[in-house]
């Protein structure tokens, strides 16, 4: 159930490691009141792991496929 009045509410959540960082952007009010578990509000979902030696960038934006590449980086 989608809110009628004002903004949208979306939260960008950014977890950093030791060898990795993971984004995503979420919009609370795609997913709704009567969402599943398996109902995604992710705008966009990325990840770059591996950093310090063979490291992989993963990518999805909404409703699009994921993109993939690897880089050896140090």
């Amino acid at each position: 159930m989608r809110r009628q009045h004002g903004p949208s509410v979306r939260v960008l959540v950014v977890n950093c490691g030791s060898s990795s960082v993971k984004i995503r952007l979420l919009d609370l009010d795609r997913r709704g009141h009567n969402a599943t578990a398996n109902d995604e509000p992710d705008l966009i979902r990325a990840s770059v792991t591996g950093i310090g030696g063979m490291a992989r960038l993963d990518f999805r934006a909404a409703s699009s496929p994921e993109v993939s590449a690897q880089q050896s980086v140090s």
